[in-house]
């Protein structure tokens, strides 16, 4: 399902998603996208939750060079409202699209090969300040993509909401968003009933 800025909307499920504040948590999640660390994708994501009590929390995607320890932007901002105990979750809205302007990996050189005093073809190690590109700020740009959560963060996000209940909002070009329900992009879940034990967010 798609939403055009501007256009009426009414929530029976989740009373606290008025069009206003729907607008409201998909523009935190752009802005959200400049405290991104993502020096090898050059991929930046911004995510911001809604608790039940009407705050917002945001997020950035934060890599790492080790990529399995990379954390998704969803899941920073799920994890800082649980760990100040506002939880459960109303919503969810995510945006993100590549950087504008740079690659994941900008160099002045690329590698090339070139022939040692052996005939022996050697491949040129890249010079490039990679502490500089760590920390160089990344253009903001616009959305040009439809950037939905991960299996991992929809995951998480089941453990602190109500999936039918809590609504993702995933921002798309020209001032859209898709907004769907939980439990349509995460059908037949797995969650704490099926281990036995009753978690109250």
């Amino acid at each position: 399902m798609e939403a055009e800025r501007g256009g009426m909307r009414q929530n029976k499920e989740n009373p606290l998603l008025t069009e206003e504040t729907e607008r409201r948590l998909v523009d935190a999640a752009i802005t959200a996208r400049k405290s991104a660390y993502a020096p090898y994708s050059a991929y930046l994501v911004g995510a911001a939750v809604l608790c039940v009590d009407g705050s917002i929390y945001t997020g950035g995607n934060i890599e790492n060079a080790s990529y399995g320890a990379t954390v998704c932007a969803e899941r920073v901002a799920i994890l800082k409202a649980v760990n100040d105990g506002r939880a459960p979750i109303a919503a969810l809205a995510v945006a993100g699209s590549p950087a504008q302007g740079r690659g994941s990996r900008e160099t002045t050189d690329t590698a090339s090969e070139s022939e040692t005093k052996t005939g022996q073809p050697t491949v040129q190690a890249d010079t490039a300040d990679t502490d500089a590109l760590r920390t160089e700020p990344y253009a903001d740009g616009e959305i040009t993509q439809a950037a939905y959560p991960c299996g991992i963060c929809r995951q998480v996000l089941r453990e602190f909401a109500d999936p039918r209940a809590c609504v993702v909002l995933v921002a798309d070009r020209g001032g859209r968003y898709r907004r769907h329900t939980l439990a349509e992009l995460l059908p037949e879940s797995f969650d704490p009933a099926q281990l036995g034990v009753e978690v109250r967010a």
